[in-house]
């Protein structure tokens, strides 16, 4: 049983994190495991917010199915579930005293990713890049439980419509957190 700070702690970090998720659809470790690492191992965080995850994206995947664009989802769960194999041999094999700057500059890069302007053409990419953004955002979920947003710029350059994205970006989580899950 954790100890009462853990939980005093941990409550509203993730209750914080799912309100992200809910709103953006993915995002929910990048905003819990790097709080949440303070109290927790990396190597326990991680696992533990995929139980989460699963349980948030099949809600909402079940909800938003009828939109998935199968074709995408099954171009990319291939390189996905090697990617998390990857992720997950790492996550357990890594000392957690590299893990935890790993994940901290994994999180400010990130962040200032996003700080960068945003470009207002947007070039279709073909599809075989779903092989190197699968297989990238299986190795950031399994290790870092954040690979959502890899997912995610690669269907904004294949997908038109925002309910395709959206229900397509959930179905590909939806398998992320299985996999992680049977990984962990």
């Amino acid at each position: 049983m954790p100890d009462f700070l853990t939980l005093l702690v941990a409550e509203p970090v993730i209750t914080l994190a799912y309100v992200v998720f809910g709103l953006v659809g993915f995002g929910s470790t990048l905003v819990s495991a790097p709080l949440l690492a303070h109290l927790l191992p990396v190597s326990t965080v991680v696992p533990t917010l995929a139980l989460t995850d699963l349980v948030a994206s099949w809600s909402n995947g079940w909800r938003l199915s009828e939109h998935v664009v199968r074709r995408e989802l099954w171009r990319l769960v291939p390189a996905l579930m090697a990617g998390s194999v990857l992720g997950a041999w790492l996550l357990f094999t890594l000392p957690v005293k590299l893990l935890m700057p790993l994940l901290g500059a994994f999180v400010v890069l990130y962040a200032l990713n996003g700080l960068r302007p945003k470009q207002a053409v947007r070039t279709p990419l073909a599809p075989r890049w779903a092989w190197w953004y699968g297989g990238v955002g299986g190795v950031f979920s399994a290790l870092f439980g954040a690979g959502g947003w890899v997912y995610s710029l690669y269907l904004l350059r294949r997908l038109d419509e925002v309910q395709q994205i959206r229900a397509t970006q959930t179905a590909v989580l939806m398998f992320s957190s299985a996999i992680r899950v049977g990984l962990f």
